[in-house]
């Protein structure tokens, strides 16, 4: 259940400081004028202030015996007063509060709740149930709009009603929207996903959740037939247009919550829409693992590439050592000799007849030279190279930019992956733009191997098809983690074009969101703002430096000095070994414990769908999983060391209430506390 404290409804702090109650609970002249001309009595006077102070910090108007005790007696002694509590309850008997709180309200501007509060509150929450499902988002948005438009704050049960009716019935539209938009054959599709075969024991839709394993060549194998199979699935992803994307996730993870069983319990609009969403979750997410995959297999080339060229050069150090030796004997016999014929017989003297032998050491050496470790990557690409190419294909990546030399090449690539060929002509048969090949994208480092050439100002005729596929599949690799190119579908290499605004939305909202951070929405003058900006940086670098002992310039370049460690404290020693004696070992669940209590890091964690928890003691049950999963004993391990409490109990919470962003939020929490 979504806690008042866990949203921004306001509440008196429990423990007041001075400058709190100085600051914020003081009478004003005006305030103290305003009670004077309302009320004829010292109770009148006293009650009507603690009303109204309170009210000005709340925006509702608290009991009395809610109403900290200090915040009391600082208000006494302000007004003069030695029995407050006696005066309060005389306040309460007499009547005095009904009269009084309409005198506030038109005092400070303030519109009570009943008079069309409930109609804003309403409008506002439903608005914002269009993009957001947490419940104390939903309720923080109707605070601001009531305060905004000056009504009176309702009970903190008022506003979570509110909220939860709003997401109930917007949700419920756009399960509608999502099960009318799909036809028989889609919906048949996903009706087959609850059925359950007795003799495959795991269902289609248990398939659907399926995490990949470790990237073994088999592996990926079989995750690449699985991102085909949901990709026949993913048909019905057009249904999803419109939906904003926190709601699909929130609606994919209670799907991923929710067993056949589950599932089948809720209506049929809302289980169509919760399947849909959960598909087109699933496959974003594993065309992202399998991209993962590819990157991490070629990177991992490159690595094992760079290896081998270092063994090479050790083993062949010696050889490198009497190739240098040579050039030097070299040098001197040619610096001492002093005619042409004396040189050309301290040259054959030195070559004689193993010349053909050091021509090709030096044409070895020099194609290794540069730390060139490509020719060491093709017997390493030997095994891996169908699969690479198998994956490029089907991940058909896209270029993001009008550049599309590189999407060219690589479909240049998949057409020929079945050639056996040793080099490739980069001209087709027909001359027609498709088959012809634009090496100009190559990168100087592969110019060579793809080409054969070393000037590129030169017409190519053929390129070494190996190398092509490694230069290909390489470039590739980088522009999907620089964003030049993308995948259709995918979540993390997805097109980032797409997540920019419109043109439309910067004209309307370009203004606010400048005055927002604090920046000029006119260019020039943002141009120039930056550039005083940064001349006045620079001018405060030049001035510190000639004191700055961790930053000196060397060869026009600036070099940060590591930091000096500083020097251990005296008695350092002595405290780490009286801590270590004297430090009782501490049990891991009461950490846990302690920690909750302190910092309240199970506030991160809640249902999936977002619906209320039926939890008995949800705090207990989620420290009991967070220590059953964070120690990796399982949840049947840790049923047998904790009483009154079952494995189904353990594997429920960590379904239905923690997943991996939730995880992330507490951590983050904790980390910042």
């Amino acid at each position: 259940m979504t806690a008042i404290h866990e949203t921004a409804y306001p509440r008196i702090r429990s423990h007041l400081s001075d400058k709190e109650l100085e600051e914020l609970y003081t009478p004003s002249a005006d305030d103290l004028a305003f009670i004077d001309g309302s009320t004829k009595s010292t109770v009148a006077a006293f009650g009507g202030v603690v009303l109204l102070k309170t009210f000005q910090r709340l925006g509702y108007f608290p009991p009395f015996d809610a109403i900290p005790l200090r915040l009391i007696h600082h208000l006494a002694a302000v007004m003069g007063v030695l029995l407050p509590h006696d005066i309060l309850q005389h306040y309460e008997q007499r009547g005095f509060r009904k009269w009084h709180l309409p005198l506030i309200r038109d005092h400070l501007g303030i519109t009570t709740f009943s008079d069309g509060g409930r109609r804003v509150l309403v409008g506002a929450v439903l608005e914002a149930s269009r993009s957001k499902d947490i419940l104390a988002d939903l309720i923080n948005v109707g605070i601001e709009a009531l305060v905004h438009a000056r009504y009176e704050l309702p009970a903190f049960s008022t506003l979570r009603r509110a909220a939860q009716k709003a997401r109930a019935q917007v949700n419920h539209s756009y399960y509608q929207y999502v099960h009318g938009a799909l036809d028989d054959v889609q919906r048949a599709t996903i009706k087959r996903l609850f059925h359950r075969d007795d003799t495959d024991p795991p269902s289609l839709w248990q398939r659907l959740k399926r995490e990949p394993q470790q990237p073994t060549i088999k592996h990926i194998r079989e995750h690449l037939a699985h991102v085909r199979w949901l990709q026949s699935l993913n048909t019905a992803r057009h249904a999803l247009d419109g939906i904003p994307e926190a709601k699909l996730q929130r609606f994919a993870d209670e799907a991923r919550a929710l067993n056949i069983s589950r599932m089948h319990e809720t209506h049929e609009a809302k289980r169509v829409a919760l399947a849909v969403a959960l598909i087109r979750v699933r496959t974003a997410q594993a065309l992202d693992d399998l991209t993962d995959m590819c990157i991490r297999r070629l990177q991992k080339l490159h690595h094992q590439g760079n290896e081998a060229l270092a063994e090479y050069r050790r083993q062949h150090q010696e050889q490198t050592d009497a190739l240098i030796a040579l050039l030097g004997q070299i040098v001197t016999g040619w610096q001492d000799s002093e005619t042409p014929e004396h040189r050309l017989t301290m040259l054959d003297t030195l070559l004689g007849e193993d010349a053909e032998a050091i021509r090709e050491q030096c044409e070895v050496h020099m194609g290794y030279a540069g730390n060139n470790y490509l020719p060491f990557l093709l017997p390493l690409f030997r095994n891996h190279r169908q699969l690479c190419l198998e994956m490029i294909e089907f991940l058909h990546p896209v270029s993001t930019s009008t550049d599309r030399a590189l999407e060219h090449a690589m479909a240049f690539v998949v057409r020929h992956r079945h050639a056996r060929v040793e080099r490739l002509p980069v001209t087709g048969r027909n001359q027609s733009p498709e088959e012809t090949l634009d090496v100009s994208w190559v990168p100087p480092r592969w110019w060579r191997a793809v080409t054969g050439r070393h000037r590129r100002d030169v017409p190519i005729v053929s390129v070494d098809r190996k190398y092509l596929e490694l230069c290909v599949l390489s470039c590739a690799m980088g522009e999907l983690k620089s964003g030049d190119l993308c995948i259709a579908g995918s979540e993390r290499f997805s097109d980032y074009r797409e997540q920019l605004v419109t043109w439309e939305d910067y004209t309307q909202q370009v203004e606010t969101y400048c005055q927002q951070v604090g920046i000029a929405a006119d260019a020039s003058q943002l141009i120039h703002d930056l550039q005083t900006q940064l001349t006045e940086a620079i001018r405060t670098t030049d001035a510190a430096f000639p004191t700055n002992t961790s930053l000196t310039i060397q060869d026009g370049e600036p070099v940060l000095r590591r930091l000096e460690k500083l020097p251990e404290p005296e008695g350092l020693a002595l405290t780490d070994r009286l801590l270590t004696e004297r430090l009782p070992a501490c049990n891991i669940v009461d950490i846990l414990t302690d920690t909750e209590h302190w910092l309240n890091w199970t506030a991160a964690f809640g249902p999936l769908s977002g619906f209320e928890s039926q939890l008995g003691s949800p705090r207990h049950r989620y420290v009991t999983t967070t220590f059953c999963y964070g120690c990796y004993l399982g949840p049947t391990q840790t049923s047998h060391s904790i009483k009154d409490l079952d494995r189904f109990q353990v594997a429920y919470v960590n379904q239905r209430h923690i997943t991996e962003q939730k995880l992330l939020d507490a951590i983050v929490g904790v980390i910042n506390r």
